[in-house]
């Protein structure tokens, strides 16, 4: 049985009508949230990064941060900072170890993640003074034994 209900703008609905609206909506927003959900998961899957792209983004990261090091620069002069990014250029391709967990991927040198990447692009966690320290312990360290 339905029964007319006149609305505040003058109209006149029945009272069936707006008790189907008000039961459809609840299930809109749930449903489409999981479906944007799905949606951004399938792109993150699409666009996860490879090895090739953290290779290269670790490498010209740590070519900036090579010569922004000035003691490195002044203990080895240009020629031997510009020998040492093709060995670093080297070292990074041969022991970058990417993980790829389906959506993202993380870029490790042994136990210590430095790069992570989703959604094509790739992002090193390790800072300038990360990086200058190790080059000093590692490497400027050593020459003076």
């Amino acid at each position: 049985m339905e029964q007319e209900m006149i609305t505040s703008n003058g109209q006149a609905m029945s009272v069936d009508q707006g008790q189907q609206k008000q039961s459809s909506s609840p299930w809109r927003i749930p449903v489409l949230s999981l479906l944007i959900l799905l949606v951004l998961l399938f792109i993150a899957f699409l666009t996860c990064p490879k090895k090739a792209d953290h290779v290269n983004k670790v490498t010209d990261t740590f070519k900036i941060y090579l010569t922004e090091n000035k003691a490195y620069v002044d203990e080895l002069g240009l020629l031997g900072s510009s020998f040492m990014s093709s060995i670093l250029s080297y070292a990074v391709q041969t022991q970058l170890e990417v993980k790829d967990r389906w959506i993202f991927s993380v870029g490790e040198f042994g136990e210590n993640a430095i790069s992570v990447g989703v959604f094509g692009h790739v992002w090193v966690l390790l800072s300038q003074e990360d990086f200058d320290e190790t080059l000093e312990k590692n490497l400027l360290n050593s020459s003076d034994d």
